[in-house]
């Protein structure tokens, strides 16, 4: 595994500052969704630190998240298999062995890639390989890219995540025009403020491969550099329930989440879907 910049390294020692702190405040709360995401959350800032305890794991009664947020569910199950095993041998083993075919079944009929997250983790815990083989490898063209709006850019990243497996498989290719147009979107996307898409790009450009330049150091520095806070979230959307209000903290944590994972497989070869709650 790649070492860290001195940088990198004081950006996951500050989050599990941070982390821990929201972690406290959930646990008094007894919010589980919000302890399940700071495990989580600690994990990622923690597996490329040295420490003694997994002081961020909290043994939790989740299996109300499986129906609620199944990614979140598997996610954190992962986590149980690593730090207590003997409980996930007698909780969860013959659940997961069950959920995989029902996974698939759901993939056939609307295969989305929350979906195919849910397989791979489902895979990852079954020590299987998840890997949808794609027929041949996949040339994007420039103009794909060229004066789209967010939503078709979104819609191609998530066709990258799907045809490399989100980084196992080298199945696409990016030519240097289009890797340009992408740096560029992504940058256009720092003065937005808009930290998921440029999180979403920055794994999207380390998935095929595309080298280190001034574009990805800027992306990297602005995601370093993010402050939790309010103003970059999004905190009400629309259900068919109506209005649906989001809770600050446990929106921080998730945004801080994908900063994270992004900023982990970029600069190392750690990639979520292969080393989670394994290292």
């Amino acid at each position: 595994m790649k070492t860290l910049k001195k940088s990198v390294v004081k950006f996951l020692k500050s989050r599990a500052r941070w982390n821990s702190k929201i972690q406290s405040n959930a646990i008094n709360d007894e919010d589980v969704s919000l302890i399940v995401n700071t495990s989580i959350l600690g994990e990622l800032c923690y597996i490329f630190l040295d420490f003694e305890k997994p002081l961020h794991f909290q043994l939790l009664d989740i299996d109300n998240l499986l129906e609620s947020e199944p990614n979140l569910f598997f996610e954190y199950v992962c986590l149980e298999r690593k730090y207590q095993p003997e409980l996930y041998a007698v909780a969860h083993v013959d659940l997961i062995e069950n959920y995989q075919q029902v996974l698939k079944d759901m993939y056939k009929g609307n295969p989305t890639l929350e979906t195919f997250s849910l397989i791979s983790l489902v895979s990852l815990l079954q020590k299987k390989d998840a890997i949808i083989k794609a027929k041949s490898i996949v040339s994007l063209s420039s103009e794909l890219f060229q004066e789209q709006p967010k939503e078709a850019i979104e819609a191609i990243v998530d066709l990258i995540f799907f045809q490399t497996n989100f980084g196992l498989r080298t199945t696409t290719k990016l030519d240097k025009k289009c890797i340009k147009l992408l740096e560029k979107i992504m940058l256009e996307a720092t003065k937005e403020y808009d930290f998921l898409f440029v999180s979403r790009i920055l794994r999207t450009l380390a998935y095929v491969d595309a080298p280190k330049s001034t574009s990805t150091k800027k992306a990297v520095n602005f995601l370093l550099n993010y402050i939790p806070r309010r103003i970059n979230l999004t905190l009400e959307i629309i259900t068919e329930k109506g209005r649906e209000r989001l809770d600050e903290d446990t929106e921080m944590v998730k945004m801080n989440k994908e900063i994270m994972i992004a900023i982990l497989e970029w600069k190392t070869d750690f990639r979520f879907y292969r080393d989670w709650g394994k290292m």
